[in-house]
């Protein structure tokens, strides 16, 4: 039996990995200190979490998918995210 990815379309995972980001920048505290963007590619299925115990999985640094605006305020940098989104639908 093929695994079918969580997320069918490309425009969809970049609202997921999106919304993922911001609940991050949000409350960071809630999540572990060496975090990073976890995807599991099979699946497209994304975290973020402490990569240390992943197996098979591609990790990314969460700094690249972070932008900041003029008054220092942090957002996801949906550019990045839509990158991401290519390697994995393209």
């Amino acid at each position: 039996m093929e695994m079918e990815k969580r997320i069918a379309n490309a425009k969809r995972y970049v609202d997921d990995v999106t919304d993922t980001i911001n609940r991050y920048i949000v409350d960071k505290d809630n999540y572990p200190s060496h975090s990073c963007l976890i995807v599991q590619p099979m699946l497209c299925e994304t975290l973020i979490d402490d990569p240390l115990n992943t197996n098979g999985c591609d990790i990314y640094d969460l700094r690249q998918f972070i932008k900041r605006e003029p008054g220092g305020r942090e957002l996801p940098d949906r550019e990045s995210i839509e990158r991401l989104a290519r390697r994995y639908y393209a």
